[in-house]
């Protein structure tokens, strides 16, 4: 990203990539709540045992964003 948007605005985009699944999650912990549903301590740790899987996605995306970028990129 770098390349691409210089320093500034990827120093923007770097914080957005990361604010990004944490709203995602704070939306998520609210709806559960809204719906009645009851987040014990075993519910939490089962959604923390899938957070792995998300975190892998997340950076596949990532990738094959930055990939993309790169591959439009004339040196």
């Amino acid at each position: 990203m770098l390349f691409k948007f210089g320093a500034e605005k990827t120093r923007m985009y770097l914080f957005v990539s990361y604010a990004v699944p944490g709203a995602i999650i704070a939306f998520i912990f609210s709806k559960l709540s809204e719906m009645g549903i009851v987040l014990t301590q075993q519910t939490i740790l089962k959604l923390f045992a899938f957070s792995p899987i998300f975190v892998i996605i997340w950076m596949l995306i990532g990738y094959m964003l930055s990939a993309r970028i790169m591959m439009k990129k004339e040196y």
